[in-house]
């Protein structure tokens, strides 16, 4: 069940993680801290209803060091609409279970 506090423990292929639940305030906001691989990054979604329309923020937010701002340099970038996409799915799948 998820509420504020939960731990969830997430597979990503190969790489699993678990996540603690920091925000929820349903049906528009959750917000979660990792606690594996890229440990303190935090994640927030928020939905804003207005008519018939539907807004959908996220806020990601990786603590900097220099390490991980030199690997971020190196590495190749995410396809960002590939993985904003799989989290909308996610999100629906979640939502309508």
């Amino acid at each position: 069940m998820l509420c504020k506090g939960a731990r969830l423990l997430v597979r990503y292929g190969e790489r699993t993680t678990a996540f603690e639940i920091t925000e929820f305030h349903p049906p528009t906001t959750i917000g979660w801290v990792e606690e594996g691989a890229r440990s303190g990054a935090k994640t927030f979604f928020h939905l804003g209803f207005a008519g018939a329309t539907t807004s959908f923020r996220v806020k990601h937010v990786t603590p900097l060091s220099f390490v991980k701002w030199l690997k971020s340099k190196l590495s190749d970038r995410r396809d960002t609409h590939r993985v904003l996409n799989m989290t909308l799915q996610n999100i629906r799948k979640l939502t309508t279970a």
